[in-house]
């Protein structure tokens, strides 16, 4: 599990320096019940943590001002 933690946040934090965020959506519970077990979220941000797609696709276009056009 630590070697898993370490690359995990090794590669949160690859991506960061790039401006590139690690974010997730629709996490089951158990899911994110490890992730917070295992201290990942001191390494990804809890507000890159979003309960549907539609949320995260909201606060990424607050944060850009992207535009989203359904296909």
């Amino acid at each position: 599990m630590a070697a898993t933690q370490g690359r995990v946040r090794a590669g949160d934090r690859r991506l960061n320096a790039h401006g590139i965020s690690l974010v997730f959506a629709e996490l089951k519970d158990p899911v994110r019940r490890k992730i917070e077990a295992y201290g990942l979220t001191r390494t990804i941000d809890p507000r890159h943590f979003f309960p549907t797609l539609k949320a995260a696709v909201t606060a990424f276009q607050a944060m850009t001002g992207a535009r989203w056009t359904s296909p």
